[in-house]
């Protein structure tokens, strides 16, 4: 079983809540009742409705009450009299349907719906209910057959879709069949239409709770954590005296994000509403024994004023690489009130702020009030988090910066610090290569544990998530395990994270939208600088600004990158790379002549000379015609498709010399 599998029958259970199934007596008579009248076509076809069938809508309305109360018994009492009463009514069978369905009683809830289609083909109700009940037999069939969708699967995964678009002909304003097509969509691992479908119900849901929920959920589905936390918590506004499942979902998420507090905090409110299922407990329970709870951690930690100080680093540091950078901060300081010197809150505070200059934000009031605190501090320890400190007030790499980063790297000293720093700063220069040889060169030697889970923190810090991933995993198990989980966790997400970005970058891409697309990647590559397929496409669309210098480079990075990380099913292999390089070259190296007395005719004027420039927001060159005897140029507005290569700056062709 896969593990995507497995964890959805695990929350499938949880979230099913304390779901009641019918009493078998009312349910053998209610099934036994709709046999004969599904076998018997003669009374069909002679069918009348009663007299008192103006009733049967008083009954309906009733039937619903209890339904949406949970009075499930008595729902199903009144429904065996008023099939009895009125045994062709298809609402009385789409009532039912909506009934068995809710409680998770998916094959009676099929025969009803179908039913009730047989005797009104336009019950839109009845189509939501049968494409559900259809996908979740899908889903079912896959778990015992997961290579590949039988033509049994297919035909139930057809006919669903056929439900849900059907619903979407007759009723464009309900977003209920883009939730239905949506999860089809996820079923299938095809997040790109997912994502449509899903953005057609956000059009449509306006404030329904439960459309908000399912949008939320679906998120959650494709590991889009985010955006899942913003519609779970709106659907909570909408209908708070309800939503224990949204509580439950936002929970699991804030624990995958490796942010505890907020996961027991969900929990807790979960076992507030009096039909919250019996796991929630058991979840709680197991979350407290993974993770102390905050308020905790001193008591624990009070045998010494050393160990309470390696709690707090601990603690301070948990709450960095979960961007919880105030909480962190006031960590930090508190440490370094009671022992200025001490290295690892320094080091702690330093990577705070580089974090937050990564993001594009930090208070400069205190940052600048902070410096004081790394007057006259030499250590070799510092050495990398002390230069990203410094980095965090510029807007970007300097040069002298860049000159120490180098100096750092080419060290050639044995000394275990100097050959970590080395790490560090080759792969803060870009060298993503030479940086894990170094990195494997240096876990050859004896390495402990410990030094392992510092390298392991210190390297995420540094945005080498895919080396501190694979680094904690290595890890034994040790009193860091929360912490290891929290990094993964934090991994995890910027890597679906990452795909979000990239997914809009691509949309940019497609439009045309070049220039946007590349502000995208970048943004992308700045928060995940090994992320191999933001390189990639961020080199496609470089080239079609015109830069393709820079898209060689970046081209030149994945291909990098895949060697030593490399993929099942590469993006491109090296033979493409090589080919994709070769075309964009030859491009760069084109030379096409503008004819001047063409232009001249065309103009009316004397061209004296062109002045040419490359703009760095198009692939084509900008041209400009100077008119003899007149200063002011005249800007030619037809595309220069080629390229030359020596033109990096503005030139000025005399027209006798393009001739």
């Amino acid at each position: 079983m896969s593990r995507r599998t497995g964890f959805s029958q695990t929350r499938s259970k949880f979230m099913s809540g304390k779901t009641m199934k019918l009493r078998i007596n009312e349910k053998i008579i209610f099934l036994t009742i709709i046999s004969l009248i599904i076998c018997n076509k003669q009374v069909y076809a002679a069918y009348t409705p009663p007299e008192n069938s103006l009733n049967t809508a008083n009954i309906i309305e009733q039937i619903n009450s209890y339904i949406n109360s949970n009075q499930t018994q008595n729902a199903l009492n009144l429904l065996n009299k008023a099939v009895l009463n009125d045994p062709y009514n298809s609402r009385l069978f789409s009532t039912a349907a909506d009934l068995f369905y809710k409680n998770s009683q998916y094959s009676e809830a099929e025969m009803l719906a179908r039913k009730a289609l047989s005797l009104n083909p336009l019950d839109n109700s009845c189509y939501l209910i049968l494409g559900n009940v259809l996908l979740k037999n899908y889903k079912t069939n896959r778990l015992y057959n997961e290579r590949y969708p039988t033509s049994q699967d297919l035909s139930i995964l057809n006919e669903s879709i056929k439900c849900f678009n059907t619903v979407s002909e007759n009723d464009p304003a309900s977003a209920l069949p883009h939730i239905g097509l949506a999860k089809i969509y996820s079923a299938k691992n095809n997040r790109p239409k997912v994502y449509d479908e899903v953005l057609k119900a956000k059009e449509l849901a306006g404030s329904d709770p439960d459309v908000l929920f399912e949008i939320g959920e679906l998120f959650y589905e494709c590991e889009s954590y985010e955006k899942a936390i913003q519609y779970l918590k709106k659907s909570i506004s909408a209908k708070p005296e309800d939503d224990y499942k949204a509580h439950i979902l936002l929970a699991d998420i804030y624990e995958k994000l490796g942010n505890p507090e907020e996961a027991r905090n969900e929990y807790v409110t979960t076992l507030k509403f009096k039909n919250s299922p019996p796991e929630t407990m058991e979840k709680l329970e197991e979350l407290n024994s993974k993770f102390v709870p905050v308020s905790m951690v001193s008591k624990n930690t009070e045998k010494s004023p050393k160990s309470s100080e390696i709690s707090d680093i601990l603690q301070a540091d948990n709450l960095l690489v979960m961007d919880r950078f105030s909480e962190s901060r006031n960590m930090y300081l508190k440490i370094l009130q009671k022992n200025p010197g001490n290295i690892d809150a320094l080091s702690g505070l330093c990577e705070l702020y580089y974090a937050q200059w990564i993001l594009g934000h930090y208070d400069v009031k205190k940052y600048y009030l902070d410096c004081t605190y790394f007057n006259n501090i030499q250590s070799d320890k510092l050495k990398i988090s002390l230069l990203k400190f410094r980095l965090a007030a510029e807007p970007e790499l300097t040069e002298s910066l860049e000159e120490e980063l180098e100096k750092i790297a080419n060290n050639k000293s044995a000394d275990y610090y100097d050959r970590f720093n080395a790490v560090r700063s080759i792969f803060l220069l870009g060298n993503y290569t030479r940086a894990k040889i170094k990195l494997q060169e240096l876990l050859t030697s004896d390495v402990t544990d410990d030094d392992k889970f510092k390298m392991a923190k210190q390297l995420y810090f540094d945005q080498n998530y895919t080396e501190a991933d694979n680094l904690v995993k290595k890890i034994r198990k040790t009193e860091y395990d929360n912490f290891i989980k929290t990094i993964e966790n934090r991994v995890s997400f910027m890597q679906t994270q990452g795909e979000t970005i990239i997914e809009k970058a691509v949309e940019l891409y497609k439009n045309k939208n070049y220039s946007d697309a590349v502000s995208k990647y970048k943004e992308e590559l700045k928060l995940f600088p090994t992320d191999k397929k933001a390189h990639l496409y961020y080199a496609y669309a470089l080239q079609q600004t015109g830069n393709t210098e820079k898209a060689i480079e970046e081209i030149n990075i994945y291909r990098n990158l895949e060697l030593i990380y490399p993929s099942r099913i590469p993006e491109l292999n090296l033979t493409d790379i090589q080919k994709v390089t070769t075309s964009w070259q030859n491009k760069e190296s084109e030379r096409t002549w503008l004819k001047p007395a063409a232009l001249q005719q065309e103009y009316g004027f004397e061209i004296s000379y062109l002045q040419i420039y490359k703009s760095e927001n198009r692939g084509n060159f900008k041209v400009w015609l100077c008119q003899k005897g007149k200063n002011t140029p005249h800007f030619l507005k037809r595309k220069i498709k080629s390229t030359a290569k020596f033109i990096t700056c503005i030139l000025k062709y005399p027209a006798s010399k393009l001739l």
